[in-house]
């Protein structure tokens, strides 16, 4: 009755360690970019076979009889544990990796995606110092009188600021439309449509998924963070390049347009996500440490069985008998 309670507990560990073999090798697959079906599958190949080597190689390990048929099972099931120990092993370790590190790369991939935020807030602060500048520069032309000799300046004030109106002049309402239109793009990436708003939007959407983090989200993760840095810094590039906020100042007595105010621009936080998602796919110490005990609790139950005995015809017991060896 103690014997069999201790098979059965060894056997609950085995498969204890197959089962989490086969699951960790499942995680390391997807963030490798597998396929969730083939990972699935795969795994569960792995899991079957696993379970049915160690009980095969347990059944052939203690029997009493048929002895050279069952060490050639013995063998061969020894070799499929090998085989899904060697298969499993990378992506295993990829694995663990993922639960020793999934903390540290949800930080820093929030910190990639915060630099994105901070590339938006970053150009509409700098923006809306530059409106200032022309705003001011065009009342205290306003005030005196808004006349230059100026050509650039001109075509400044009648494409820009009145918009190309005929017979439109240069006035307080005027110049505070034009603020207010130039505010609104800068606020929205549009006059019409909330275009700055959307990024927002869709960095939100890429927050619930770094929270959630889940391995077959996190091998798309790098590039999808990627893509979305690069999308806005070619927004913003174009829509600056759409906004023309030049200073206007008295130089020698007469009103000239010069070029926009050059503003410092804050750095952007750095991140090391990607340095993280390239080191997740090494062996690690403790992750190689962790695969170790994993195998060791897979091959349990058969390191802990016992072999099979039996006696030599009319020659009484043999001496290796004792020790479950057979010579």
């Amino acid at each position: 009755m103690e014997n069999n309670k201790s098979i059965s507990l060894a056997l609950i560990i085995s498969a204890l360690g197959i089962i989490l073999i086969a699951a960790l090798a499942w995680v390391g697959m997807l963030i490798s970019g597998m396929a969730l079906v083939e990972a699935s599958v795969i795994a569960g190949v792995v899991l079957l076979v696993g379970i049915a080597a160690s009980l095969l190689a347990v059944k052939a390990l203690g029997a009493s009889a048929g002895f050279k048929k069952w060490r050639r099972v013995e063998y061969a099931s020894l070799a499929a544990m090998v085989a899904v120990i060697v298969f499993s092993a990378h992506w295993a370790v990829i694995g663990v990796n993922y639960v020793f590190m999934s903390d540290d790369i949800r930080r820093e991939a929030h910190r990639e995606l915060q630099a994105s935020g901070e590339l938006i807030d970053n150009f509409q602060s700098v923006r809306k110092r530059q409106l200032e500048s022309t705003v001011g520069g065009l009342r205290n032309f306003l005030s005196y009188g808004a006349t230059t000799t100026d050509p650039s300046l001109t075509a400044f004030v009648n494409s820009e600021v009145l918009s190309g109106t005929a017979n439109a002049r240069l006035s307080e309402p005027v110049i505070n439309s034009f603020k207010s239109e130039k505010s609104g793009i800068i606020e929205r990436g549009s006059t019409s449509v909330d275009l700055i708003g959307s990024f927002r939007h869709d960095s939100r959407l890429l927050g619930v998924i770094i929270d959630n983090l889940y391995p077959y989200e996190l091998a798309q993760l790098p590039d999808t963070l990627r893509a979305f840095r690069s999308e806005t810094e070619l927004f913003l590039s174009t829509l600056g390049g759409t906004l023309n906020l030049p200073q206007i100042k008295s130089v020698g007595g007469e009103f000239r347009m010069l070029a926009p105010e050059q503003i410092a621009t804050p750095g952007v936080s750095e991140s090391q996500f990607y340095t993280l998602m390239e080191n997740i796919k090494e062996p690690q110490g403790r992750s190689v440490g962790v695969f170790a005990v994993l195998v060791f609790l897979f091959l349990f139950d058969y390191i802990i069985s016992p072999r099979g005995l039996r006696k030599a015809l009319d020659k009484g017991p043999r001496k290796s008998d004792n020790y479950g060896i057979l010579i």
